[in-house]
């Protein structure tokens, strides 16, 4: 509930952002395989009690793969990013952070008849948490960010081209994403509930596109980019704990979202053989509701675990 209007997430997060001067400052990991699978991952920060830098830069890259007959695949790949954050943290239970990303990459692909020859990304967020403004609000998480996504795909640039039936010449799609959003958290000091957590969170995706079927004559960078999706998004939610006893805890949650979308394809169909789009310009929102009930107790070492979901009912034991 606490983190979007997804089926699942995996969040990746430090617990303690105050830099520590007597911990080893960075790793640096390089991995070589087969096929000519080579990474690098290198992690370095430097910083005081009243702040920290840390950067994190990330490549890999591997060949074709052959099959069983030792033919190439076209399975290649190569990408790259990093990671810039600079935090102040003038006490413990104060953090202001801004996070910087920017990654790229190109992959090809042996079941399509296109390649993903851009995966441009770049990010920023900026995050405030502090911890008992007041007696009862244990903790204040507020963040804002950006994100910008450049994609190209085509038959031409990873590949030897080869005329067909539905590209008899070198083609490319370019879509792009701008995001923006936000979330607010503040956990409750409560006697009641082990833990109580209340929030909101907004986010909002613009998506356009422009194509080109002969890239030669008519690149795609020279053509207009054009708008055809709009989401929106806006939540509340709420989550909370309460232990039963020392090894049994019940967690529930509920959350309500208000979803926009509005369908500005004006065609439909393939790019040889174009539609009148019948939503065009239409616009739909819907109001969605979804909560949950969790129960855990631990039998030595091993937990045991009974949920219930709604709106899809379903029991996990």
């Amino acid at each position: 509930m606490l983190y979007g209007p997804a089926s699942a997430t995996v969040l990746f997060e430090r617990e303690n952002y105050q830099f520590d001067a007597s911990q080893s400052p960075g790793q640096v990991s390089l991995i070589g395989a087969a096929y000519g699978r080579r990474e690098f991952n290198a992690d370095y920060g430097i910083g005081s009690e009243l702040g920290f830098m840390r950067l994190s830069a990330t490549h890999s890259e591997a060949d074709a793969y052959e099959d069983g007959n030792g033919v190439a695949v076209n399975s290649a790949y190569e990408r790259w990013g990093t990671d810039l954050q600079l935090g102040w943290t003038p006490s413990a239970d104060t953090l202001l952070m801004v996070t910087l990303g920017n990654s790229g990459a190109e992959a090809a692909y042996a079941d399509r008849a296109m390649d993903g020859s851009v995966f441009d990304r770049d990010s920023a967020s900026l995050r405030w948490r502090q911890a008992y403004l007041t007696d009862w609000l244990a903790e204040f998480d507020a963040q804002v960010y950006y994100g910008y996504v450049d994609h190209v795909m085509d038959n031409y640039s990873l590949r030897d081209f080869r005329p067909t039936g539905m590209m008899p010449n070198p083609a490319a799609r370019n879509p792009d994403r701008y995001t923006r959003g936000g979330r607010l958290v503040a956990t409750i000091d409560s006697e009641f509930w082990s833990v109580l957590k209340v929030g909101l969170d907004h986010q909002y995706h613009e998506h356009r596109k422009r194509v080109s079927m002969n890239q030669p004559l008519m690149p795609y960078e020279e053509k207009p980019r054009i708008a055809d999706a709009i989401f929106e998004q806006t939540g509340v939610f709420a989550e909370a704990s309460y232990a039963l006893t020392d090894r049994t805890l019940l967690l529930s949650g509920v959350r309500f979202d208000q979803w926009q979308a509005l369908d500005q394809r004006q065609q439909l169909g393939t790019m040889m053989s174009p539609v009148v789009n019948p939503t065009a310009n239409a616009a739909r929102d819907a109001d969605l509701v979804s909560a949950f009930m969790r129960a855990e107790t631990k039998v030595g070492l091993i937990t045991y675990y009974l949920m219930l979901r709604w709106p899809t009912l379903m029991v996990v034991t």
